[in-house]
């Protein structure tokens, strides 16, 4: 009977505890949505929203997104610019695509439109030179422009 309260104890601690995650859900949701490709030449220019869904702002420092269509590896994105995405919002932002050696081909096969996977790698200012690092997956169609 004296290892009753004992094992209540234990089990109250280990429930307490349970609930200390390390998820964070202040990010949840954040993304970069793709909304267009522009090829030119042996090119192509990728545009993007940063969508935050939250109820607070993010500066987003850098990006760094993987790029699939069709659900072949396009090549990679990347920008250090900086943006502000205000809360419950998105911004836009275009860069370069480092097209893989069969990335021109998937483009010009894919035609004006087409599925795209983006895998993406944020790092989020958080305070001062405090920063975080966000992944997230986002997919969709995609129109494909030829300049």
């Amino acid at each position: 009977m004296k290892k009753l309260p004992a094992l209540f104890a234990a089990l109250l601690f280990a429930v307490l505890l349970a609930g200390c995650g390390t998820t964070k859900p202040g990010l949840l949701g954040l993304k970069a949505e793709f909304v267009k490709i522009e090829r030119s030449g042996d090119g192509a220019t990728a545009t993007w929203h940063l969508t935050n869904p939250n109820v607070v702002s993010y500066i987003v420092n850098e990006s760094r997104h993987k790029l699939y269509v069709n659900g072949r590896y396009v090549g990679s994105v990347a920008t250090k610019e900086a943006a502000g995405v205000p809360a419950q919002s998105n911004v836009t932002q275009s860069a370069p695509i480092a097209l893989d050696k069969d990335g021109t081909r998937v483009l010009a096969a894919a035609g004006s439109s087409a599925s795209y996977r983006v895998d993406s790698d944020l790092t989020i200012r958080l305070y001062g030179e405090i920063y975080e690092h966000h992944s997230s997956t986002a997919a969709g169609t995609v129109p494909i422009v030829t300049k």
